[in-house]
């Protein structure tokens, strides 16, 4: 800046030598241009200080917007996280009490059959002893495990492959089990 001040001062030395040396006339125009040139240059420095002003303003204006947006969007995902947390701690808490009240029920339930069983345990056996009855003809008149692997039950592969002695059995699908009896 100081090297500015220096090389201006020697440019209106020079200028002023040149304004000395003119007629009147000619001096009072130059002078008057020296003067317009540095009234222009002055407001020309003004102008370009007020948009540095306001470029710093606007700067300002945008950093304090962002902040804005950024904490309000923080915020609103903090209330959105403590809604659905409240909301989940809620239902968790009604998911509890209505299975309490429907295991209770359940419970009731349990032993009001239980006492109207053993009202009538004696008809029962009757009952049960008729049905293993029947469906002991039944079983004696249906081959177990005849036909393709895929007719049987699920059941009755997993007898054959309990006879087999396959390994994994209790977690095979009926498909698996398929495939594992074949391999066997």
């Amino acid at each position: 800046m100081n090297t500015e001040l220096q090389e201006r001062s020697t440019v209106d030395e020079k200028l002023d030598a040149v304004e000395e040396r003119l007629p009147a006339l000619p001096a009072a125009v130059f002078r008057l241009q020296r003067t317009v040139a540095e009234r222009t240059l002055s407001s020309v420095g003004d102008a370009a200080g007020a948009v540095k002003g306001s470029m710093c303003a606007a700067n300002r204006a945008a950093a304090t917007a962002l902040k804005t947006v950024t904490g309000t969007a923080e915020w609103v995902a903090n209330r959105t996280f403590n809604t659905a947390s409240t909301g989940t701690k809620t239902l968790v808490g009604q998911t509890k009490a209505q299975a309490k009240i429907a295991g209770d029920a359940v419970v009731e339930e349990i032993n009001d059959l239980a006492d109207s069983a053993a009202d009538s345990a004696e008809n029962a056996s009757e009952a049960i002893t008729d049905a293993v009855n029947a469906t002991e003809a039944e079983l004696d008149e249906t081959p177990v495990g005849s036909g393709p692997y895929e007719s049987w039950t699920k059941e009755e592969l997993y007898a054959r492959a309990q006879e087999l002695d396959i390994d994994g059995r209790s977690t095979m699908t009926k498909d698996d089990l398929v495939v594992a009896l074949r391999a066997a």
